[in-house]
């Protein structure tokens, strides 16, 4: 759908931006490539530290629109650089097109491969002619470049060389036989794609996806997830992990000999190795953590100091968070349990926590980016509520948060009526047995909310798929029945759109992920994918910057910070 301006400006500002351990859609936008009548229709979707784009150009109105992919990025000077591949249809050409976005005007420049260029405006839809299909010039393939020991007996026919694809400059002598010519091997699409610069998948590995850039994006297979103790100094418990800007893991856990606040930062994508420093020693801190990457592509960190019940932030000094500057900012009643963080679009962080002394959902927006300050209100009064609580920004622009109504065994959600939330409405979504327990909420492809939690009744891994953006209603599924699993849940959503859940086996005290097989997640597979010791505590998963879960918990054992990284998007 189109979005306005002031929509975009959002979207840009929301760029950098990652909240807790969770991908979700930023928008669906529209623009013309002007001078042209074709208007190319965007998803952009954040997954941790990347932007992915996916959508169509509609060619002018044709039957046939031709599918895009591509990649979004912020620019040093304030642009939104956007990249895609586009696959014309029927003739199946693929070229690039490079736009760069002014965000005060939600247009600018672009370009494509094929030499074309104008102006990529947001929202337009006017005249024009149908912007030329792609050929692939005489220089792309060089004489000799393909000869016939590069093609096998029967890779392309005659009737599958578009007229005009390869001219007889481009083939050297006796590069392609008759012999090596027949039917089906290759088409047209194909060997536009060849020239394009997909390239080819590894042995081991199968193809996943073309990236903006036309290069292929591989995934090995069969590969097993790989299980890391990154921290072993009696460490590990609450743990909240995100991605960097330096699209590196960092992770905030409590030191448990200590009682301090630790943030380990890995040195490589699968976290094989990592630094881990105690960044609050105030007083007795670091309980009930989570982390998010604020606007300033610092991390910056909610958790309770239990010394004096009260609500703490950390805000990181640098990517790698070896240094911070920590703040108490609610000291009404025993606050602080429970809490999660989101960035908001006003670009400032907002956490949800339980008051226990009045037994509460709390939710606190800072006023500013490092969070030295922040105004607190009481959002849901209703019986004992707030306990478990996740937070997330709904497609409307506002937190959503998901609790448990302590006295009535419930599952419950709040949908904030302004972005500081100061107002909000709640209701009990799953009230089917002792449900609610260790929630965790992500906004899927749909643009509805989504929740992992615990059903202690059954001892059941159940998700919450919700009816609408505030969350009214909802459909709720017990999708891991094996053992008693679904303890210390997160959530979110794939590279492939599919909702992902890391939770706790505590039949076999192993590390379980559970995969949806749809996006309202009525239906699942579930796997143990860290069987040593006894792991799998106080999970938190994001999607890494290769878009494949990555995964924090505690190894009860030894009491070490453990890291599992999936090698695929099921984590089998």
């Amino acid at each position: 759908m189109t979005r306005t301006l002031v929509a975009f400006g959002v979207l840009a500002a929301t760029f950098g931006l990652a909240d807790r351990a969770q991908a979700q859609p930023l928008g669906t936008f529209t623009w013309q490539l002007q001078p042209y009548c074709n208007v190319v229709t965007v998803s952009i979707r954040q997954d941790g530290a990347v932007y992915t784009v996916d959508g169509y150009d509609d060619q002018c109105g044709a039957p046939q629109r031709a599918p895009l992919v591509g990649l979004a990025t912020v620019n040093p000077d304030g642009s939104v650089g956007i990249g895609l591949h586009v696959v014309t249809v029927p003739s199946g050409r693929g070229l690039q097109i490079d736009a760069r976005i002014s965000v005060a005007t939600g247009r600018g420049p672009w370009t494509d491969s094929a030499g074309n260029t104008g102006t990529f405006v947001l929202g337009a839809s006017g005249g024009g002619s149908p912007r030329p299909v792609p050929t692939i010039p005489g220089a792309a393939i060089a004489a000799g470049s393909i000869t016939s020991a590069q093609l096998a007996a029967g890779a392309v026919t005659a009737t599958q060389i578009a007229a005009g694809a390869v001219t007889a400059t481009q083939l050297a002598a006796g590069s392609v036989t008759a012999t090596q010519l027949a039917a089906g091997a290759i088409t047209t699409g194909l060997i536009a794609g060849a020239a394009a610069g997909f390239g080819t998948c590894p042995a081991g590995q199968y193809l996943r996806g073309i990236q903006s850039n036309g290069t292929v994006l591989c995934e090995p297979i069969g590969t097993p997830p790989l299980s890391t103790a990154v921290d072993t100094a009696n460490v590990g418990q609450h743990t909240s992990i995100a991605i960097g800007t330096d699209g590196l893991p960092v992770i905030s856990h409590l030191d448990v000999s200590n009682r301090d606040l630790r943030v380990t930062h890995c040195s490589n994508l699968a976290c094989t190795a990592a630094t881990s420093t105690n960044v609050d020693t105030v007083n007795d801190v670091g309980f009930e953590t989570s982390i998010a990457i604020g606007a300033d592509g610092l991390p910056i960190i909610s958790h309770q100091e239990n010394a004096n019940g009260d609500l703490r932030v950390t805000h990181c000094n640098n990517v790698a968070c070896t240094a911070a500057t920590s703040t108490s900012v609610d000291i009404t009643n025993n606050v602080g349990w429970s809490t999660s963080i989101a960035i908001g679009t006003d670009g400032l962080a907002i956490i949800s926590h339980w008051d226990l002394t009045t037994g509460d959902l709390r939710v606190t927006h800072c006023s500013n980016v490092a969070c030295t300050a922040a105004t607190s209100a009481s959002v849901d009064t209703v019986n004992n509520v707030g306990g478990y609580t996740s937070i997330a920004i709904g497609t409307d622009g506002l937190p959503v948060i998901s609790h448990r109504d302590v006295t009535n065994g419930d599952l419950r959600v709040t949908h904030c009526s302004n972005v500081v939330c100061t107002a909000a409405t709640s209701t009990s979504v799953d009230i089917t047995n002792n449900v609610g327990w260790s929630t965790s909420i992500a906004v899927g492809t749909d643009g509805l909310p989504l929740i992992s939690h615990w059903d202690a009744t059954t001892g059941d891994l159940r998700v919450t798929h919700c009816s609408n953006v505030a969350c009214t209603a909802a459909t709720s599924t017990s999708v891991d029945t094996a053992n008693n699993v679904g303890s210390y849940t997160s959530i979110a959503i794939g590279t492939d759109g599919l909702p992902v859940v890391s939770h706790t086996d505590f039949t076999t005290n192993d590390l379980r992920v559970t995969r949806c097989n749809n996006v309202a997640c009525t239906a699942a597979t579930s796997t143990s994918v860290d069987t040593a010791n006894n792991v799998g505590f106080f999970t938190s998963l994001t999607m890494g910057a290769d878009g494949l879960p990555v995964i924090s918990h505690w190894d009860l054992t030894n009491s070490d910070l453990r890291v599992t990284k999936c090698n695929s998007r099921t984590c089998q």
